[in-house]
Order: structure tokens, then sequence, then C-alpha cells
């Protein structure tokens, strides 16, 4: 039977560094026309600086958004401010 010998590093290295998003420059904008391509989330990256804000897009505006995966360009989506 082999033996082996090993052993648990003091600390962790981690090579990559944490991107943050940028914060918006300038006054948010109010509203937004969807653009083909678009996405919730990503409207909200765009407004907000975190995509994960998508949710008050889509609580803003769930009258009109039946799937939050599924919207369409034409649609004007109220954008609350943060």
């Amino acid at each position: 039977v082999a033996r082996v010998e090993a052993s648990v590093p003091a600390g962790v290295w981690w090579p990559h560094r944490i991107r943050r998003p940028a914060a918006p420059a300038g006054p948010l904008p109010d509203r937004v026309v969807v653009q083909p391509g678009h996405s919730l989330w990503r409207i909200a990256r765009q407004v907000y600086g975190h995509g994960i804000r998508y949710t008050v897009i889509y609580s803003a505006n769930a009258g009109q958004i039946r799937d939050p995966d599924l919207i369409y360009p034409g649609q004007i989506f109220t954008l609350p401010a943060p």
C-alpha cells in the first residue's frame, strides 16, 4: 500500500480580479424602448449597473410583461429610480 503525504495551503491565491460593473454615468432614463437582442437583464445592467436588478424593471412593468424571459422590440418599459 502506498502512503501519500499532502499538506493544505495556509491561504488561497486567487489569480483573477473581480470585475465590478461601472456606475452609470449621468442621470438615469425614466423609460426604455426595447431593441432587438435586449433582455431585462441586459437593460438592468446598462441602466443600473447590475443585471440582477431586472426584477425592479419586471415589477414596475408587470402589466405588460407576462414572461420576464420574453420581451419584444418596441415595448416601452418604465425604469424606476434605483
